[in-house]
């Protein structure tokens, strides 16, 4: 009996194969995101490419780009082989080891995997045959259109008058729709990156062409200054633009530098830095393939522990507005952990009727840091809406991160 499970994407295929007599012959398991099957039997084996070539490469039908169809995703280990004293099943072994390889390629060829995935193969000298597939982030794109998204939605949101609790009236794009400080700041931040700017004149730069952005109080007498300082900010306004550091990083220190980089010319108050470390540390670290419970379990726990334990349910009906990053990131974050995909998250975040646009700024890019993937519509939509510096800054970044 062969029994496949399926949710959300790659991260939780399971495929079990159980013997006549009950015995599980074969079991998947993850590590960092991958999946590989372990079977002791050659024929067993066999049955698993046939089965996953089938099932996985043309059957499952989810709602991506393009194709619409989940393609390139199994993975085969042979393990043990070692212990077979089979001839036949030693020769069948042999004959695998040869084939397998050409026979990955050919099916990954000729089904077109979706491009959220890479290849790789790999044959031991102990005979161990791998074909793993893995999420690879730097086949994504419009890496900073997912937070303008959130922003630009959560928007419609904003004010005593608009604020909303119903998770079911959440209009993704409604007609009040717009970027607001948050997106404008973001990629300010991106774009000193790319460019090698100095990061306070830039953003102080950025701001000043978009002065109605709708920036908080102190910001905005930082803007007026011919001689930007840091004002030891607490806020959440950190938080929100510092997604860029998360894309960029390669190391965890480096994602820790640059964060701090994007928070330094106004948020200089310890609470304002951790804010921006912890939401960049969260999406560098999705991007690279670690899971929800270690997010909850290092990350926010590490940096929000009075959010540690708390669902989602928990607090929805008594939260309101709080634009310090103790009480915008954590939440904004188990928003992401209790979502099922990004737009979810994103209405998820605007409903708690908190500072929506803030919320779902910070809370989009972790959803698509995990999720690989936005609708297409929402990203046409959002670009729309943006200046043409923002979708020019938003391509070169695109290159810049798949250059890393």
């Amino acid at each position: 009996m062969i029994t496949v499970l399926r949710t959300a994407l790659f991260r939780e295929i399971k495929v079990c194969l159980i013997g006549r007599n009950g015995r599980v012959c074969s079991q998947s398991f993850y590590q960092e995101n991958i999946l590989i099957i372990k079977t002791f039997c050659p024929f067993v084996l066999l049955s698993i490419i046939i089965i996953c070539s089938y099932v996985l490469l043309s059957k499952i039908q989810l709602s991506g780009r393009s194709t619409g169809y989940l393609r390139g995703m199994y993975g085969i280990c042979l393990n043990n082989i070692s212990r077979c004293s089979n001839p036949l099943h030693i020769d069948v072994l042999r004959i695998l080891r040869e084939m397998l390889p050409s026979f990955v390629k050919f099916m990954i060829n000729k089904w077109n995997p979706t491009k959220y995935f890479s290849i790789h193969l790999e044959l031991s000298k102990q005979f161990y045959i791998f074909a793993i597939v893995k999420h690879n982030y730097k086949l994504m794109e419009n890496y900073l259109i997912s937070e303008a998204i959130g922003d630009i939605a959560g928007s419609a949101y904003e004010g005593k008058m608009h604020r909303i609790k119903d998770y079911d009236k959440v209009k993704m794009f409604s007609s009040r729709a717009h970027f607001t400080d948050d997106t404008v700041l973001t990629f300010a931040c991106a774009e000193a990156f790319i460019d090698n700017l100095d990061m306070t004149m830039n953003l102080w730069k950025c701001a000043n062409e978009h002065r109605h952005a709708g920036y908080g109080s102190r910001f905005k007498q930082w803007m007026v200054s011919h001689n930007p300082q840091p004002y030891r900010s607490l806020g959440n306004g950190s938080a929100m633009r510092c997604s860029s550091a998360g894309w960029l990083a390669q190391t965890e220190e480096d994602c820790i530098r640059m964060a701090t980089e994007t928070a330094a010319p106004t948020h200089n108050h310890p609470e304002g830095i951790k804010g921006a470390v912890a939401t960049s540390l969260t999406i560098f670290h999705l991007k690279n393939g670690k899971d929800k419970d270690f997010v909850r379990e290092h990350l926010l726990n590490k940096y929000y522990p009075d959010w540690a334990d708390q669902k989602y349910a928990d607090f929805h009906d008594s939260y309101t507005f709080n634009s310090t990053c103790a009480g915008t990131v954590g939440p904004a974050m188990i928003c992401f952990l209790e979502s099922k995909d990004y737009v979810d998250c994103i209405k998820l975040a605007i409903s708690l009727g908190g500072d929506a646009d803030t919320l779902a700024a910070i809370a989009g890019p972790m959803a698509y840091a995990y999720y690989k993937k936005m609708p297409d519509a929402l990203v046409y939509q959002a670009m729309k809406k943006l200046p043409d510096w923002m979708v020019e800054v938003s391509e070169r970044f695109d290159e810049v991160v798949k250059s890393k």
